[in-house]
C-alpha cells in the first residue's frame, strides 16, 4: 500500500496539470507527443515490481496514462531499471483524472480527449491530440449569418492556428448556414463528408499532403444463415435454410433465392443488425449466433456508393421455435420460405462463386456449433456476440 500510495504521488507531481496522451502502436505502448513538453520517469529495481502491478491496473494507468517505455537489464539479466513516459499538453489535473471516462469495458478508447482552444482565436473551437482544431460556433449553424462576417472571422482565425502550428481544421457548417460553404472553400477548405443536417469540411496546414482521413468509405452490411434442423417423423434429420426473393433491388425479378439481409444502422451492433434484418423481412425471430465471414466487394454500384466498399458479414442465426412461421415484408420482399439445403445447393447460383462458398461456410459453422453442444466449451469457428463487440 505504501508503495502504491508513493508511486501515484510521483505521477501525480509530473501530471500536475497536464494530460497524457498514451497511444498504442504494434508491439509497445508510445505515446503521441504533443510539442508542449515530455516527462519521464525512470524506477530502480526495488520499485520495479509495484510498478508492474500498478500499470496492470487499468484506472491507474489511463489515470495518468504512463505506461513502461523502456526497461534496462543488468548483465544477470534482471531488469535493473523501467522507464515511463507521458506525453504532456496544457490541460487540468481534473480532465487528467477523467481519463478512465475514455475507455469501455473491454479497455477500447471510447471518446478522444478535448484539448483547449488555441489563445485568441475569434471563432469556438477546441483542439484534440493530433494537434487538429475542431470548430464549434454556433455563428456556423445560424443562416443569419453572413458570408462577410464569416469571411473575416474564418480569415483571422486560420492566420491565429497557423501561427500557433495547427496541421488541420475540421470546419462542420449546418444546413441553415450552407451559404458559407462557398467562403471556407475559398479560404482552401475541402468538403470532406455531408449528412442531411450538415457538411464538414476540411483544411490541411501541416507538412506535404494531408493526413486527415477520407470521408465514409465502406458500408457494412449482414446476411442472416437461418438454419433449422427439422426432425421427421420417421426420424430423420433435414437442415432447412431461411431464403428471400426480392421485389426490389439487384436481385429482383430474377427468381433468385437469397438469404435475408441488409445494411447495418448506424450504432447498431452486427448482431442486432442481423436479427433485426431476418425478423423484418420473414417475421421469423432468431438470436445470433456466430459470425461466419466477412465479404469483401470494391465494386459497389448505386447511386451514392462510387467508389465505396461493402463489407458483407455472413452471420449464423438459430430459429427461436423450429418450423417458424414466415411472413414476407410486403414493402420489399416477393417470396420468403424455409427451404432444404440439398435443394438450394442444386439451384444454379448456388453450384459455385460467392453464394455456394456463403453456403458452404454457414454450414460448416452450423455443424460444428452442433457437435459442440451449441457452442459450449472450445473454441469454435466464427466469432460470438461477445467477441464480435
Amino acid at each position: 500500500k505504501m508503495e502504491r500510495a508513493r508511486f501515484l504521488a510521483v505521477m501525480t507531481r509530473i501530471c500536475s496539470n497536464a494530460m497524457v496522451l498514451p497511444v498504442l502502436v504494434p508491439a509497445a505502448f508510445a505515446f503521441k507527443l504533443p510539442l508542449r513538453g515530455r516527462a519521464a520517469l525512470t524506477l530502480s529495481q526495488r520499485e520495479f515490481a509495484t510498478a508492474i502491478t500498478v500499470c496492470k491496473s487499468l484506472p491507474v494507468t489511463t489515470q495518468f496514462g504512463i505506461l513502461p517505455t523502456y526497461s534496462a537489464r543488468s548483465h544477470s539479466g534482471r531488469i535493473s531499471r523501467l522507464s515511463f513516459a507521458a506525453s504532456m499538453s496544457t490541460a487540468s489535473a481534473e480532465e487528467g483524472s477523467k481519463a478512465t471516462d475514455n475507455f469501455d469495458k473491454n479497455g477500447r478508447i471510447q471518446r478522444s480527449f478535448t484539448l483547449p482552444p488555441i489563445p485568441g482565436v475569434p471563432l469556438q473551437h477546441h483542439t484534440d491530440r493530433y494537434n487538429s482544431a475542431v470548430v464549434e460556433d454556433e455563428i456556423l449553424n445560424s443562416s443569419s449569418t453572413t458570408r462577410e462576417e464569416f469571411k473575416q472571422l474564418l480569415e483571422e482565425s486560420v492566420t491565429k492556428w497557423k501561427a500557433a502550428n495547427v496541421r488541420a481544421v475540421w470546419l462542420r457548417i449546418a444546413t441553415e448556414a450552407s451559404e458559407l460553404i462557398p467562403e471556407a472553400i475559398a479560404q482552401g477548405f475541402s468538403p470532406h463528408h455531408a449528412a442531411p443536417d450538415h457538411v464538414t469540411l476540411t483544411a490541411w496546414f501541416g507538412n506535404g499532403n494531408s493526413r486527415l482521413p477520407g470521408g465514409p468509405s465502406h458500408f457494412v452490411g449482414v446476411a442472416g444463415f437461418v438454419l433449422d434442423r427439422v426432425t421427421c417423423a420417421n426420424g430423420s434429420v433435414t437442415d432447412k435454410v431461411l431464403v428471400i426473393q426480392e421485389k426490389s433491388g439487384p436481385a429482383a425479378g430474377i427468381g433468385l433465392w437469397k438469404l435475408p439481409g441488409g445494411l447495418v444502422d448506424p450504432k447498431e451492433d452486427i448482431a442486432t443488425a442481423a436479427e433485426r434484418e431476418v425478423r423484418e423481412e420473414t417475421g421469423v425471430e432468431a438470436d445470433f449466433q456466430r459470425l461466419c465471414s466477412i465479404l469483401e466487394n470494391h465494386n459497389v454500384r448505386g447511386p451514392g456508393r462510387e467508389g465505396t466498399t461493402d463489407l458483407f458479414c455472413l452471420c449464423f442465426l438459430r430459429p427461436r421455435h423450429s418450423g417458424a412461421r414466415v411472413t414476407k415484408q410486403e414493402e420489399e420482399i416477393s417470396e420468403c420460405r424455409w427451404m432444404d439445403v440439398e435443394e438450394l445447393k442444386s439451384m444454379p447460383m448456388f453450384q459455385a462463386g460467392v453464394l455456394r462458398r456463403m453456403l458452404d461456410t454457414g454450414l460448416a459453422v452450423a455443424e460444428e456449433e452442433e457437435r459442440r453442444g451449441g457452442g459450449a466449451g472450445g473454441r469454435g469457428q466464427g466469432l460470438t456476440r461477445e467477441e464480435v463487440e
